[in-house]
Order: structure tokens, then sequence, then C-alpha cells
């Protein structure tokens, strides 16, 4: 009799962790990405706080009430003593992957340095406006813990997940057409427009949300076979590849050609991936050609983004890839129709193409160091942005990627440990105001410490974060995930929506930075990739503990 309770017990800590679960993620990926007060003012603030008051703590009548994580904690220990009493316990912990590992040797190296930082006043809760202190860095960790072990799909949240991305999508869209239906833009000049955009704020922090979620909404797309489901993620492939070209940030390319170039190698699968890869290339290309054309009819009420995204929309040249996608798609289809297509035998094409693009980075780094140095003939010399490496490379990254590497030379220089396990979460500012206080101070002036909160390069800006120690930790995270999910998709297709969602974070955020909106979504997503490696399928609402 007792050990019938127990079981009883057990299941219902199994299935509460995992239906509340899901209700966290439809607070997260439904209401937490629309979610504004006061239009953009302090909107930053504003994402913490709604995240903080969900996730972490609450306060009200003078006292904080843990929210979210503190129930999956508490109902967690229920859990495990449950299973201790059924003698499961050991066999719940048993399964440790090299994700999991990385991840709690990150947040083990993010304690260890806020007990020993010179700032720990400043890392706990983290700088003002962005907030990626310990708390912070805990609360990810935590809920990539839970995704991978309480995580269930869900077929119709799924939908609705990507509807409210649509959402946010579409009034991104409409901003870029002066369109403002609720009037986020008053007050606001001209210039300043250009910068804000959707429920999300500055341009960088919607872009590091497109380009985690589109990818999943590509991968639909690309996979899918039902009708409503095809019908429902082409409208939504639309809409994400308007506002990919008309939202301005430049690293939101970067992203997009990762997760393309992930796409088209593993399309190598089969000749019905195929034919989609190039069918959902053709939508995209397609969908910016229009874009363009929007854009000359309603010229006097467009926002001007930047040049590579005119030149997307816009430029002749792009008939060219337009074109040879057409031809290709139309191509494979009568192949495959004739019985003449198989893909399968052609993967060096793949192979190929990497190793072209990686001696492509490799030419480009070297060009752009020989560039900037002096050491090309003159005829061979360029001014661009883009190709000379100077303070203001890259939208003023050149300074603040300067800034960091220094930094955590000095740090460790007069701190040695620091140049093990770092100063601590969100400690760059502070790193920065005592070796380079005046220098940002003369180069940004008014704008102050306000634009180098960190380096733009999130892997830089965690070397001084976490040291050597917590950046092979914190890009281990990553780089295990990737390709614990790129095995499993073998069995579980679905894994390489959660591949070509962290390609894409890595590829933006090397151009970038953590925050509130994108970091938690990643981790989230990659716990949930844990959960279906795993299981080696995807764990149904239905199933049991």
């Amino acid at each position: 009799m007792l050990k019938k309770k127990t079981e009883v017990k057990e299941l219902f800590s199994f299935k509460f962790l995992k239906e509340f679960i899901g209700v966290y993620l439809a607070f997260f990926f439904l209401l937490f990405p629309l979610y504004y007060e006061r239009n953009y003012a302090h909107i930053g603030e504003v994402k913490w706080k709604i995240y903080r008051n969900f996730t972490l703590y609450i306060k009200m009548f003078g006292l904080t009430v843990p929210t979210a994580l503190g129930v999956m904690v508490v109902v967690f220990l229920l859990h495990m003593r449950a299973l201790g009493k059924t003698g499961e316990r050991e066999q719940f912990w048993k399964s440790v992957s090299k994700t999991d590992i990385c991840a709690l040797a990150y947040i083990i190296i993010c304690f260890v340095s806020t007990i020993i930082t010179p700032y720990k006043e400043y890392v706990v809760m983290g700088s003002g406006g962005w907030y990626c202190g310990l708390i912070f860095q805990l609360s990810v960790v935590l809920l990539y813990f839970f995704m991978s072990r309480y995580w269930r799909w869900d077929d119709i949240m799924f939908m609705a997940y990507l509807g409210a991305s649509a959402v946010v999508y579409l009034l991104a869209v409409m901003h870029r057409f002066s369109i403002d239906p609720f009037n986020f833009y008053a007050g606001l000049s001209d210039d300043r427009k250009r910068t804000f955009l959707t429920t999300m704020g500055q341009n960088t922090w919607y872009s590091s949300y497109l380009v985690i979620i589109f990818p999943i909404g590509l991968f639909a797309y690309w996979y899918v076979k039902k009708k409503s489901y095809r019908i429902a993620t082409f409208l939504y492939l639309v809409l994400a590849s308007m506002t990919i070209v008309t939202q301005d940030s430049d690293s939101a390319f970067m992203a997009l050609f990762a997760i393309n170039l992930v796409l088209f190698a593993v399309s190598f699968r089969s000749n019905e991936y195929m034919i989609r890869y190039f069918e959902s290339l053709v939508v995209m290309l397609t969908t910016w050609r229009i874009v363009g054309f929007m854009q000359m009819i309603f010229a006097d009420s467009v926002l001007t983004t930047g040049k590579i995204m005119l030149f997307c929309s816009q430029s002749n040249l792009m008939w060219i890839p337009w074109a040879a996608s057409v031809a290709i798609y139309v191509l494979l289809r009568k192949l495959d129709k004739e019985h003449k297509l198989d893909v399968t035998k052609y993967k060096w094409i793949y192979k190929v193409l990497i190793a072209a693009v990686l001696l492509g980075i490799a030419a480009l780094v070297i060009y752009i160091v020989l560039n900037t140095t002096g050491a090309l003939p003159e005829n061979l010399r360029s001014t661009s942005n883009y190709l000379y490496f100077d303070d203001g490379w890259g939208n003023h990254r050149g300074i603040n990627w300067k800034m960091a590497v220094n930094t955590y030379i000095a740090t460790s220089k007069d701190h040695p440990w620091m140049a093990v396990i770092g100063g601590g979460p969100d400690s760059y500012v502070e790193s920065i105001k005592i070796y380079f206080g005046e220098l940002v101070n003369d180069y940004f002036g008014s704008r102050g410490y306000g634009t180098v909160q960190s380096a733009h390069n999130e892997f830089l800006t965690e070397l001084v974060w976490g040291g050597a120690l917590g950046l092979i930790a914190y890009v281990g995270i990553f780089v295990t995930a990737i390709i614990r999910n790129l095995k499993a998709s073998k069995k579980t297709p679905e894994s390489l929506a959660i591949v070509l969602a962290i390609v894409g974070y890595m590829a933006h955020n090397f151009f970038c930075y953590q925050q509130v909106i994108c970091t938690p979504t990643i981790f989230i997503i990659i716990g949930m990739g844990e959960c279906i490696a795993r299981m080696g399928e995807l764990r149904l609402i239905s199933d049991g503990g």
C-alpha cells in the first residue's frame, strides 16, 4: 500500500513539473515578447522586470516572493525525494551529457568569481538596464536544466509560439514603413526611429530574438508535411523574410548566412529536404524583391535601413541568386519526378562549400589585418568600414573589441586569478572604468558607459566576465549542444531546429551580447534539444513520468 502511494506521489510531482513548465513557456513565448510599457521608455528595464517577476521573484506587500523557478526547484526536490523512496534517483542522475557538464562548470565559475571579485556590489544583479549578473546567469542555467528533464512537446502551443513571434515581426515591418498603430514612435526623431522597432526596442535586441525564433519557423516549413502547417509556415516564412531585410542590423545577416549554410548541409539527407531548401530560398529571395518594390513605391514612408539590407531588397544584382535558386529548384523537382536524382551521393558539395567558407573567412581576416597595417600595395587597399579595422569598425565594435582584449590582459596582470575565472558576471563595465575610463569619455562623449556595457561580442565579453575557464565552459554549452543535436537529428529530425537556433545565436552574438530577451530564449531551446536527445523522441503531452 505504501509503495502504491509513493508511485502516485512520484507521478504527481513529475506531471506537475511537466505541466507547470508548459504554463511557464506559454508566458515566455506568448506574453514576454509582446509585453511593453510606455512604448520605448526604459524598455530594457521593462523586459527585465517582467522576466524577473515571472521567472525569479516578485515584490509585493513588502515581501520578495519566489515565482516560477522557485516553484520548479521545490517540486523538483519533492520529485527527487519520491525517486529516492523508489530507488530510482540514481538512475535519474546517471545520464549526464557534456552540455550538462559545461553548464554546471559555467555556473560554478560564476559563483566562485562572484565570491572573490572586487566588484561584488555589481555582479550579483548586474549593471542597471542589463541585469546579467549572477542571478540572471543562474536563472538561465536552471531553465536549461528543467527544460532538459521535464519539457514536453505540444503541437498547438508550438504554432501559438510562432504566431506570437509573427505578431512581433508584423509590427516590425509596419514600423519600417512608418505605420505605427500603437504610437511607439510618438516623440521620437527619425534617427531614433531607425534604432527602435516592434515590441523589443533597440534593433539589435530585436534581431537577436529574430535569429533564434525565425530558424525554428524555417525548419518547420522545410520539414512539415501536413497541408495546414505548410500554409501557416509559408506565411510565417514570408513575414520573417520581410522583417529580416528591413530590421537594420547587419548581425542578423551573419546569422542568416550561418543558418542557411547548416540547413543546406543537412538537406543532402534526402531529395525532399533539398527541394524544400531551395523552395524556402526562392520564397525568401522573392519576398525581398517584393519588399524592394514596396520601398520604392512608398519611398516617403520608408525608414532607411543599412546598406546590406537595401542591397538585398533593391539591387538588380540580387536577380542573379533569385534566378539561380528558381532554376535549381525547378531542375531538382524535375529530376526527382523522373527518379534521376539522389542528393545523398553529392554530400561532397557541402563539404567543399564549408571548406571554402572557412578559407574565405580566414582570407578575409588576413586581408583586414594587412589592409589595416598598411602592408598591402596602394591599389589593393580599401577604406571600407567592413575591411579596415579601426576604432570605428563595425559601428564602433573596433574600439570595443580592443578595450575588451586589453582589459582582460590588464586585469590578468593586476589579479592573475581573473585570467582564469574573470571578474564575475556582468563585470565588464566596471573593469572598463578602471582601465579605460578616460578613453571612453573622450571617444563616446555624453553617451559614455551606456555604449560599453559589453564588448559587442558575447565571447569577448565572457572572457572578461569568466576568464579563460568561464569562456571555455560557456562556449562549450553551445558547441556540445550543436554536436549532440546533430547526432540526435538522425533519429529525431526536430533536433535540427535546435541546431539552427544555436547557430543563429552564436553567429549573431559574435557581434552582439547577452541580454534578457535572447539569452533565456536560447538556453530554454538548448534545454529542449537536450530533452529530445535524452529521450530519443519528442515527449508528448500524454507521456507519463
